[in-house]
């Protein structure tokens, strides 16, 4: 789809929203979605993963703003140039969108960013030309072992296509270490962890992919951190996480995301920490009809 057209068929669409959040939101989603279109109709050893993922193939009802992928295999030799190329011909030179990219690799992780300029713009939600959309793209080319993968039929406002993803289970796991390991407090592992426990307490997440990532990331960061035997130990150790978890902190950056009140916001998490330990309660005893191994819910 050339720009013009896009940018006339997103502002019948942005009437309805009022909040400028939500209207950045809604139109970088729909561009999140014109990329994956883009690449699925070209590279199919990517695996669509992570947080986006849940939002467009599983109905998170939250935004998210970066698209994350693996290989299936490790390689040491995969180059991102071609789909840097490709993005930049679609995009650039065939649909006249007014983009950069730029694009380098960490270790094992090949990523790209792309910066839309102009769209805010010309949708009358940005007085500022110069004001940008950036997605940020990541490719995991050494991908711990043990996810499993679907395919999903995915509906945008503009395109219907299949796509390769990690599925619900897996990558409901990649939540739980990013839970765990993570050093710092980010909002969007609370949400999400909620939203699945709510949704999700029927699907048995993925234990054998947990153990492997936690034990790549010590031996690649040098760390100790404890590797869980079985689904009990993993849920007492999210119990443990919520415990010491400053909330006032994960609520600020949520109202970006989510177009909730401030007295919705502010009942939820006053009531987090309480439905959560119901939830896993349930969970557990969905997943294995026994709630007496889980021996210590501390809060």
């Amino acid at each position: 789809m050339n720009y013009n057209d896009l940018v006339k068929k997103l502002s019948l669409l942005l009437e309805d929203i009022n909040n400028k959040d939500m209207q950045v939101n809604f139109v970088r989603e729909e561009l999140q979605k014109d990329i994956l279109y883009s690449i699925y109709s070209e590279w199919n050893e990517l695996y669509f993963l992570w947080w986006t993922n849940l939002r467009i193939c599983y109905k998170l009802d939250r935004f998210s703003e970066d698209l994350d992928f693996s290989i299936l295999e490790p390689d040491s030799n995969y180059n991102i140039n071609l789909l840097v190329e490709w993005i930049t011909k679609i995009f650039k030179k065939d649909n006249w969108y007014d983009l950069s990219v730029k694009y380098w690799k960490v270790e094992t992780v090949q990523k790209l960013n792309i910066k839309f300029w102009n769209i805010l713009y010309d949708l009358w939600i940005s007085p500022l030309k110069d004001e940008k959309i950036m997605i940020k793209i990541e490719i995991d080319t050494n991908p711990a072992l043990g996810a499993t993968y679907s395919k999903e039929i995915i509906e945008s406002n503009f395109w219907t296509f299949i796509l390769k993803n990690q599925d619900i289970e897996s990558t409901f796991s990649g939540k739980i270490w990013a839970l765990l390991l993570r050093e710092y407090t980010k909002w969007r592992d609370y949400y999400d962890l909620y939203w699945y426990f709510s949704n999700f307490s029927h699907k048995k997440f993925n234990q054998e992919y947990i153990s492997n990532i936690i034990t790549q990331y010590n031996q690649n960061n040098n760390k100790d951190k404890i590797i869980p035997k079985n689904h009990k130990e993993t849920l007492n150790m999210i119990l443990e996480k919520l415990e010491n978890t400053d909330y006032n902190k994960v609520k600020e950056d949520l109202k970006r995301f989510l177009d909730w009140s401030n007295d919705r916001l502010n009942l939820f998490f006053e009531k987090y920490n309480e439905n959560m330990i119901r939830m896993i309660k349930t969970y557990n005893d969905n997943i294995e009809n026994d709630t007496k191994n889980i021996k210590t819910f501390r809060l």
